[in-house]
């Protein structure tokens, strides 16, 4: 069983290792893929578009345990998501929005782990979760051994009840008439590329895309040019990209900055 893991901790403390070792205790066979660590603290949109980048390439079945929580100890709840093909493991506080728009799903409040003290029974008792559990690391004490009782085949009925409302965050749709769009930027990656909100399968023929008082011309097939280029990224959306250099920084470019497209 594959446990894919996003979080906010960075590499330099042994929060990631712990929580590993944590579910190594109770099942030992288990698969671990790090997707990034690298996530600015606390930036629970970024988190969430990273997540929606990456999880449909893992193989059914995979837990995604997703730990970007700057309300941990508060009274956001710990959730389990369900999709037809994945679960999805962390917070109730929007990490997961990408994932309820594109995906159907069933969310799961925790039944063991409730912060401040609140603490419920489930049908089936988790040992692995400590009497007293941390206000500061959830990711140890609850998210942890709910993905190892996961990857065991505990049933989702099980860990939590049902809930019917979870927080989430607003996705910024471009706006579309006949010869335009309008988008903006919603992700900027290691390289400096900036991600846009608008599908690259959307896009076809002719296209002037303007942004930031740069006009570009048509669409490229690959980051050549010393230019900023548009190009249809790997992630599905149209990038606007520097090769070789980063057009962020180059366009004074951030989320959020907006672009207008042309069609031809």
């Amino acid at each position: 069983m594959v446990i894919a893991i996003l979080t906010d901790f960075g590499l330099e403390d042994a929060y990631v290792g712990i929580m590993k070792g944590v579910m190594l205790k109770t099942s030992p066979k288990l698969q671990f893929v790090d997707i990034t660590h690298s996530i600015p603290q606390g930036d629970i949109k970024k988190a969430a578009f990273r997540l929606f980048t990456a999880y449909k390439y893992f193989p059914a079945n995979t837990i995604f345990l997703v730990i970007v929580d700057p309300g941990v100890g508060t009274n956001r709840l710990p959730i389990i998501v369900k999709t037809n093909d994945y679960y999805f493991v962390g917070p109730d506080n929007g990490v997961f929005s990408w994932i309820y728009a594109y995906e159907k799903c069933k969310v799961h409040k925790i039944k063991i782990g409730i912060p401040n003290g609140y603490r419920q029974r489930a049908s089936y008792k988790i040992k692995s979760i400590p009497k007293n559990i941390s206000n500061t690391f959830h990711g140890r004490d609850v998210f942890a051994p709910i993905a190892s009782e996961l990857s065991k085949g505990i049933k989702i009925t099980q860990l939590g009840e049902e809930l019917n409302k979870w927080v989430s965050f607003k996705i910024n749709l471009p706006q579309t008439s006949k010869n335009t769009i309008e988008g903006e930027i919603i992700d900027i990656d290691g390289f400096g590329n900036l991600i846009t909100n608008v599908e690259s399968a959307k896009l076809s023929g002719k296209v002037k895309v303007m942004i930031k008082g740069h006009t570009i011309i048509g669409l490229e097939k690959s980051y050549t040019g010393i230019s900023p280029i548009a190009i249809k990224g790997s992630t599905g959306f149209l990038e606007i990209s520097l090769p070789n250099s980063n057009c962020a920084k180059k366009l004074n470019a951030r989320v959020g900055t907006k672009i207008c497209i042309n069609l031809h």
